[in-house]
This record gives structure tokens, sequence and C-alpha cells, in this order.
């Protein structure tokens, strides 16, 4: 999850899923890794914690902070869940999601918003973390379905999202 703490409730759904998903997948592990916006973020970390310990899956659960760079941790991961309600502070399509469509990456995201447009995404109502779980599951497991996702994200990636893409669309506009 590599989302915010305070606005969204993302942070909480992607922990209300990850029950389901130790239950299911034994070895997998969910990393919470989220950049503190402000002071607040502090304490919002520390009630997941808190909830992961109380839920038996802190075990299954990295709270990491805010990272230098995302890309090692998008080379590790085998899906990326960024099931946010709510993208205050952030781009319309936040990097993240960019830069795990170029990574080859299988995505979960919330239902409604700008995040409709990584049309190559798992879509879930936002809060439901029964089906986000669904779906983390799904993509872990693989499989054609997986794959096709995967290759038609990293299409979408290159026809939408990267450098050269983007910077003929700007030079349309200017022209």
């Amino acid at each position: 999850y590599p989302g915010e703490l305070e606005v969204s409730s993302g942070a909480q759904t992607m922990l209300s899923a990850v029950p389901d998903i130790a239950r299911r997948i034994p070895e997998a592990r969910v990393v919470f890794a989220c950049r503190r916006k402000t002071a607040r973020a502090a304490d919002a970390e520390a009630r997941l914690v808190a909830e992961a310990k109380a839920l038996g899956v802190a075990d299954q659960c990295r709270f990491v902070g805010e990272l230098p760079e995302l890309a090692p941790l998008l080379a590790a991961a085998s899906s990326v869940a960024l099931p946010a309600d709510d993208l205050y502070g952030k781009v319309d399509v936040p990097l993240v999601v960019v830069e795990a469509l170029a990574a080859g990456l299988p995505l979960v995201l919330a239902r409604g918003g700008p995040l409709e447009t990584v049309t190559t995404a798992s879509f879930v109502e936002p809060g439901d973390g029964a089906a986000l779980a669904e779906h983390v599951v799904l993509q872990l497991r693989g499989g054609a379905p997986v794959r096709e996702a995967v290759q038609a994200g990293q299409a979408l990636y290159r026809a939408t999202f990267a450098p050269a893409a983007v910077a003929a669309r700007y030079e349309a506009v200017y022209e």
C-alpha cells in the first residue's frame, strides 16, 4: 500500500484485507510505504500497527514509512494495491501507479475518481476490504488473466504515461 495515512481510508481498507490475504496466502506480506504528510500521520500509523497486532496479522505487515525511492520495493512486489478513496495531496494518477504499470505489476485500485483512467487495473469499491483481499489473492496466484492485465498495463504505460507519450501530448497542446 503506497498511499497515505491521514485523508483516505485506503490504509484502513488495506489493513482490513490482510487477515483474509494471510489466511489464503500465509507467505504474503503487505508493505505500507506511507509518507508522513503531517504530524497526525504518526498517530494514524500507530493506530494501524496496534490494529494489525489486535487482528493477529502484525507479522504479515510491514510499516516502512517514506522511502527515498519506490523502485526497489516495486521490484520485490507481486501486486500493488492503492484502494485510496481520496487523492488529496497527490496527482490524479499517483506516480507509484505509473511506476507499477511500467514495472509490470498488477494493480488493485479504488473505484471512482481519476484512478479509473488506469483501465487495466482491478477495481474495488472504496472501503471494501473483502473485495480488495479477493483481488490481491487472485493477483498473487497469477495465471493467464493476471499476465494479460500486466501486459495491457505495460501497453497503457507506453501509450499514455511514458515520458515520450506525455511529451508528445504537450507538444500537440502547444502547437
